[in-house]
C-alpha cells in the first residue's frame, strides 16, 4: 500500500517538474469539478493541495476551486428545482428568506465556518437562497478560509514528514488558530442575535 503512495506521489512530482503549467491547470480544473460536484472527500484534496504545491499556492488552488465549484453546483441546482419542483422551491425559498432576511452575511458565513457539515449540505442551502453573487463569494470566502487555511498548512506540514524533516503537531495546530476561529465564529453569532433583538 505503501509502495503504490509513494509511486503516486512521486509520478505526480515527475508530471509537475516536467510539465508544470499543464500538470497545474489540469489538476486545478479537476478540483473545480470535484467541488461543483460537491462530493465526499473534500478535506483529503484540500490537504494534497498543501502537500504538492505548498502552503501559499496550495491555499490559492483550494480557495479559488471551492468557490467557483460550489458556485457551480448551487447554479444548477437552482435552476433544476426552479424547473422540476417550482411551487415547492418557491414555498421554501421564501421562508429561508424571511429567516435570513436581516442577518444574510452572518448566518452564511457560519453555515461555512461550522466544521463538520458536509459541502453538499452546505451548497444544497445556499441553492434555496436568494443572494447576489458578490454576497455569495464574500460571505462563503470568509467562512471557508479558517478551514482551508489549516488543512492547507497541515498538508505542507506532511510534506516534510514525506522529505523526513522534523515535524511536531503544534507546527500546524496552533492555540492562536484555534482561539482565532472560535472567536469568529463567536462574533458571528453575537451580531446575529444582536440583530434578532433589534427587529423585537
Amino acid at each position: 500500500m505503501f509502495d503504490n503512495l509513494y509511486f503516486f506521489i512521486n509520478f505526480f512530482y515527475e508530471q509537475l517538474e516536467n510539465n508544470f503549467t499543464l500538470f497545474f491547470l489540469l489538476y486545478v480544473f479537476s478540483l473545480i469539478i470535484f467541488f461543483s460536484l460537491s462530493l465526499p472527500g473534500g478535506p483529503i484534496l484540500i490537504i494534497s493541495s498543501g502537500f504538492f504545491f505548498g502552503f501559499y499556492l496550495g491555499f490559492l488552488i483550494n480557495i479559488i476551486a471551492i468557490l467557483i465549484g460550489s458556485y457551480i453546483f448551487i447554479y444548477i441546482l437552482k435552476n433544476l428545482f426552479n424547473n422540476l419542483f417550482n411551487l415547492f422551491f418557491l414555498k421554501f425559498s421564501k421562508k429561508l428568506n424571511n429567516l435570513m432576511e436581516h442577518s444574510s452575511y452572518e448566518y452564511l458565513i457560519l453555515i461555512r465556518l461550522i466544521a463538520g457539515i458536509p459541502l453538499f449540505i452546505q451548497n444544497l442551502f445556499f441553492s434555496f437562497i436568494n443572494i447576489t453573487k458578490s454576497k455569495f463569494f464574500i460571505s462563503s470566502f470568509i467562512g471557508f478560509s479558517p478551514i482551508i487555511f489549516l488543512l492547507t498548512y497541515f498538508g505542507s506540514k506532511i510534506y516534510e514528514i514525506y522529505e523526513i524533516k522534523n515535524f511536531k503537531s503544534s507546527d500546524v495546530i496552533s492555540v492562536e488558530f484555534i482561539f482565532f476561529t472560535i472567536l469568529l465564529i463567536i462574533l458571528v453569532i453575537i451580531r446575529i442575535i444582536y440583530k434578532i433583538k433589534k427587529r423585537e
